[in-house]
């Protein structure tokens, strides 16, 4: 009975010391206001400690006083003054490792150390690259406020977008349908919008021009579309000589916006 007590003791002693083990050398460990502080977290192949160096000699600050840390999937870093204020909020993205300030609005390369030039427009904080013309995002109501932090400085920005409403009155009394935020990439782009419908052979057939030629952000809302519903709306976009018109209609199969044939010139920045 003794051994057996002994063996429990022991296996106690073993799963303890492995806890600890674990917590101190492999689990996040929260620091600052609970953020994940520690060197195990890696972005692009570096560590946290990494980055606070990096980040520290474009600030000229002591390394200690930025906080990294994951929120979501997103890498975030945070710098603090010797008045424990925060001067900088970083935002990184994961194709090109820039990182956005959301409190100055500036776009900083920390491995080159400087502060770069991106293609974004109208107040919001997308990356598009070479062959994107525009941005698409399918917004609920549920997901509004993590897709504004995602896309715009604020949310007056994006408040202050035009709104088209070609919701029934059915729709708009219960307050139910569809939104959908379109984003050129720049002025250069130019967006049409039209009615469609399907017709007789099966082709997608243009109906009325809703708006023509606009260059900045705004806001569709649109009776509610179902994954196998037919597609009221498409857009054309010009864009360098590149001309494209695609239905704003939702893929059957995984429920995401179907982009086919202009997934290279259109980011779905949709919130799934």
């Amino acid at each position: 009975m003794k051994k057996v007590i002994i063996g429990i003791l022991i296996g106690i002693a073993i799963c303890v010391i492995c806890a600890i083990i674990y917590v101190k050398c492999f689990m996040f460990v929260p620091d600052k206001d609970g953020m994940i502080y520690e060197d195990s977290v890696e972005f692009k192949c570096m560590t946290v400690r990494g980055w606070q160096e990096k980040i520290s000699q474009y600030h000229n600050c002591d390394p200690e006083d930025i906080y990294c840390y994951y929120e979501s999937s997103e890498f975030i870093a945070i710098v603090y003054d010797e008045n424990d204020e925060e001067v900088a909020h970083y935002r990184f993205d994961d194709e090109t490792g820039y990182a956005l300030d959301t409190i100055s609005g500036d776009v900083v390369d920390f491995l080159e150390g400087k502060a770069v030039e991106v293609n974004t427009t109208n107040g919001t904080t997308i990356n598009f690259n070479d062959n994107q013309c525009l941005a698409i995002g399918y917004v609920l109501d549920s997901n509004i406020d993590e897709f504004i932090h995602n896309n715009f400085h604020n949310n007056y920005t994006y408040n202050n977008l035009e709104v088209l409403d070609y919701r029934s009155a059915d729709s708009r009394e219960k307050e139910i349908g569809n939104r959908f935020v379109i984003i050129p990439k720049s002025e250069d782009v130019k967006i049409t919008l039209y009615s469609c419908f399907i017709n007789e052979q099966g082709e997608l057939e243009l109906d009325n021009t809703l708006i023509k030629n606009y260059t900045t952000p705004f806001i569709i809302l649109d009776n509610y579309l179902a994954e196998t519903t037919t597609p009221e709306l498409c857009i054309k976009f010009e864009c360098n000589g590149f001309e494209e018109t695609f239905p704003i209609v939702f893929n059957g199969m995984n429920g995401k916006l179907d982009l086919t044939g202009v997934e290279q010139e259109v980011k779905d920045i949709s919130i799934y």
